[in-house]
């Protein structure tokens, strides 16, 4: 449950960015964010129905993965107040031509994260990270100087935090913010059809990884590498 949201926390922003007419700040979009955000948006289309019937009982099934993802990361009481908030929202929001962009959007990212999680287990053998132009398979840990592989690793990296649970409550947040900008800048460097797939080998990279020493080294180290930017 935690990767599907962990894949939504890094795309939201974006997605909102790019369907909003206002800008979004980065530091927004936190897990109980996202929340909320896709309760609000369940609740429009249950008004509006921007999204097919069957499309409609599939966004209900991705909040209910997020919300359970949200609860372990942020607690019960929290999660509740997002998710309500998110409804209060869905149920006064116009039916604008801008909301139906966002609602297809986001409902996209929620149905391949999915995916990617079922891709994932049906994988056999080892995964490996790779630069998207596919180098030698041997280069598990992308080189720092190479930007997309540096890319794919802090991002293996982040996503081995959420559930290792390394750093504190105020690094691991920092760190998301962190990514979160780290994906920006690399989506508007190399383009989102190039950056995807990327992304897609760090998921699998880090669903493999144990929480042990090696990967606490390999979180850290990426942690203070973005953190000293």
């Amino acid at each position: 449950m935690r990767r599907v949201l962990a894949y939504l926390i890094v795309t939201v922003p974006l997605l909102v960015v790019r369907t909003s007419s206002a800008p979004a700040s980065i530091s927004e979009y936190a897990p109980l964010a996202t929340t909320e955000l896709l309760s609000k948006i369940y609740a429009a289309d249950e008004r509006c129905h921007f999204l097919k019937p069957a499309e409609h009982l599939e966004l209900g099934r991705l909040v209910a993965h997020v919300e359970l993802a949200a609860t372990e990361i942020e607690g019960a009481s929290s999660t509740n107040k997002a998710l309500q908030k998110g409804r209060t929202l869905g149920q006064a929001v116009d039916c604008s031509p801008a909301l139906e962009r966002q609602t297809i959007s986001v409902f996209a990212a929620g149905r391949r994260a999915l995916a990617s999680i079922k891709d994932d287990d049906d994988t056999k053998g080892p995964v490996v990270l790779l630069p998207a132009d596919g180098p030698s398979p041997n280069a598990v840990e992308p080189s720092p100087g190479d930007d997309l592989a540096g890319y794919q690793r802090r991002m293996a990296a982040y996503l081995t935090e959420l559930r290792c649970h390394y750093l504190s409550h105020r690094q691991a947040r920092k760190f998301w913010r962190l990514v979160i900008k780290d994906h920006k800048l690399t989506v508007d460097k190399y383009g989102e059809q190039t950056v995807a797939p990327a992304k897609s080998q760090a998921e699998a990279f880090s669903s493999r990884q144990g929480c042990d020493g090696r990967s606490e080294a390999f979180v850290r180290e990426a942690y203070r590498e973005l953190a000293s930017r």
